[in-house]
């Protein structure tokens, strides 16, 4: 009875909002690898990463999509001995929603992380932490909306700035998977600054500077910083192509990179 009385209520309300259940699918996978200033972390030395995030649009009513994210970050170290081990995963699970405001884009999200530790002990458990996340920018600063050129533009003709902000409160951690674990994050601000630097052919390149500021709760503070050039060849719908990231400066303990660089092969869709 009661998924019948759900069965009605959706209907009546697609009926009378107008709304649309799209269930597309985008989102982003990255093959990369570290190719300088690996030091040697807690016995390992970083060596590849990869990343596979996926965003589902739910339902859509006039200009708000209603979303869920999940996605998963690898990382393989090497260790002393020279063998290559599968050292950590990193999980995400996102719920919230985008409302598409023309030129500018306002995301609210309630974002869970949770760190698991795959040959090295993990002496006090896991770690993960929920968030509410906000952020606003425009549609270029968004890998969704990122801007491609019209047909026919001059080489390197297409030139311009985007940009997003964004702020994030983190539930104390109380041991329990609702509130977090091993954490003491409590505010988070962010940025990120794109320039397109224009295209050739089916291809564009662009920079991002990204900055990620984190206030703990015992007045600590971290902070990860980096730079990423990207050249993306256009396929059909979509984007691929190689990236090259260098963390400047990185106090960020849960996934320190400071003064790495790494090369990669990345794919929108």
């Amino acid at each position: 009875m009661k998924m019948v009385m759900i069965i009605i209520f959706i209907a009546l309300f697609h009926a009378e909002s107008k709304a649309d259940f799209p269930l597309q699918t985008h989102g982003w996978l990255t093959l990369e690898s570290y190719v300088h200033g690996q030091k040697d972390q807690k016995d390992l030395r970083r060596s590849h990463r990869s990343e596979f995030i996926q965003i589902v649009d739910i339902f859509t009513w006039k200009a708000f999509t209603f979303t869920l994210l999940m996605g998963n970050t690898t990382d393989i170290s090497q260790y002393p001995d020279s063998i290559y081990y599968l050292d950590r995963i990193i999980y995400t699970y996102t719920y919230g929603g985008r409302l598409d405001m023309g030129k500018w884009v306002i995301r609210g999200d309630l974002h869970h992380d949770c760190i698991h530790l795959i040959n090295r002990p993990e002496i006090a458990g896991s770690t993960w932490w929920n968030a509410y996340l906000l952020r606003i920018g425009s549609k270029g600063a968004f890998n969704l909306y990122l801007a491609e050129p019209p047909p026919d533009t001059p080489l390197l003709s297409m030139k311009r700035f985007d940009g997003r902000i964004g702020m994030a409160y983190y539930k104390k951690a109380a041991h329990s998977l609702r509130d977090g674990q091993n954490h003491n994050f409590h505010y988070e601000f962010s940025n990120l600054l794109r320039y397109q630097f224009g295209n050739i052919k089916n291809s564009i390149i662009y920079a991002d500077l990204n900055q990620q500021l984190w206030l703990n709760r015992d007045d600590t503070t971290e902070y990860k910083g980096s730079v990423t050039i990207n050249i993306l060849l256009k396929g059909h719908s979509r984007y691929a192509g190689l990236f090259y990231e260098y963390h400047f400066y990185d106090t960020f303990v849960k996934d320190l990179e400071n003064h790495l660089g790494e090369i990669g092969f990345r794919i929108l869709f």
